[in-house]
């Protein structure tokens, strides 16, 4: 007797249980050829391979719809297509029943755990026997065609997401090598009105003081305080906990000091820092802002031969060019704006990703 189960959220109109099958009962896992056998041209079909498509070709190694899948090295990440291709060796294409819809099925296996499914020892592997003894629930065709084109369609909202998030990311990029000097020049290609003049150096250790995060107090440290922690962390802004006191007086900047080194961040509120962030507490008349966009721009040198560390000592004999105080206001301004517009941008990105998530839960069995 065949399982059935119904998906806790269901567009009106359906009803009814959905079967469980194996994967062998609605598609036929076949394999890509070598990348030898390919002749790479300025074709019309796209050569693909697990990483996407790396060429083109005049010859379609299949063209009816598919749903791809790695053999070899990445494999798991799924591949629709709805055009003929040609695939390498390292991929699996599928060849569908009639009763299955190919969008439905893409979307499907991206709710499977690939690499929990992976038979080597050394670079993840999946076999076609492994993928033909899945089994999953499959709803009538109408229903599957009809989740398919609605997730292409949020697909289609995130990747659009992404792209506005991109283009700030671009013009934040042009506008930094832009508004500030380039290497071996003192005044910067765009400039706000009213300003003029050339922009003096400054080595860091003569803007403000230098200190070192100490070892983490674990038993001040909590959940939620008035204080925040920060560490020499990316994520969640650095943030680890909170203490009731704090150590440093914003404003000021850290700097990271161990791993991807290098990376400041203006801090506008009281804080204490743990070991291998690194403090800079500016002087008066520098503004932090502004000094955040241009430490970044350094490129730091480190000497370490494992994990890369940036000590205080090094980070104080590194130079940034600065203009009048007035002037740091206005870029600095510029830019805050800017990673605010960023930060939105990329916080809709994660919503659209993580409403995608909750309804593949909701509406795939």
């Amino acid at each position: 007797m065949n399982k059935q189960q119904e998906p806790r959220l269901r567009f009106k109109g359906f009803t009814g249980a959905w079967e469980y099958k194996k994967f062998e009962n609605v598609l036929s896992i076949k394999s890509g050829m070598s990348q030898k056998e390919i002749e790479v041209s300025d074709g019309i079909y796209p050569i693909l391979a697990t990483g996407g498509e790396i060429g083109r070709t005049n010859t379609a190694l299949y063209d009816k719809e598919s749903v791809l899948i790695g053999r070899k090295g990445t494999i798991d990440k799924p591949y629709y297509m709805n055009t003929p291709f040609w695939t390498v060796d390292t991929l699996f294409y599928s060849e569908l029943k009639n009763n299955i819809d190919g969008k439905f099925l893409y979307f499907l296996f991206q709710c499977i755990e690939w690499r929990k499914l992976d038979t080597s020892t050394g670079v993840p592997s999946l076999t076609s026997t492994t993928i033909h003894e899945i089994q999953r629930y499959f709803p009538s065709k109408p229903e599957q065609t009809h989740l398919g084109l609605f997730f292409r369609r949020l697909d289609s909202q995130i990747a659009e997401s992404r792209a506005v998030l991109e283009k700030s990311h671009q013009l934040k990029k042009a506008m930094l090598a832009k508004m500030f000097p380039a290497n071996g020049e003192k005044i910067p290609k765009i400039r706000f009105k009213g300003f003029e003049g050339e922009w003096e150096e400054e080595s860091l250790g003569k803007i403000g003081e230098f200190s070192a995060g100490g070892d983490i107090n674990k038993e001040k440290l909590m959940t939620f305080g008035r204080y925040p922690v920060l560490a020499n962390a990316l994520t969640n802004n650095g943030i680890v906990g909170f203490y009731n006191n704090y150590e440093f007086e914003s404003p000021a900047i850290t700097i990271t000091g161990r791993g991807d080194v290098g990376i400041a961040k203006a801090r506008k509120e009281n804080f204490s820092a743990v070991v291998r962030l690194l403090v800079l507490k500016n002087k008066p008349n520098y503004d932090v802002d502004f000094l955040e966009q241009a430490i970044n721009k350094i490129d730091f040198h480190t000497e370490s031969t494992g994990v890369p560390q940036l000590t205080v000592p090094q980070c104080k004999s590194y130079s940034i060019h600065l203009p009048s105080y007035k002037e740091q206001t206005a870029i600095g301004n510029f830019f805050r704006q800017l990673d605010k517009t960023i930060a939105l941008q990329a916080a809709e990105v994660e919503k659209l990703n993580q409403l995608k998530k909750g309804l593949l839960a909701a509406m795939l069995v």
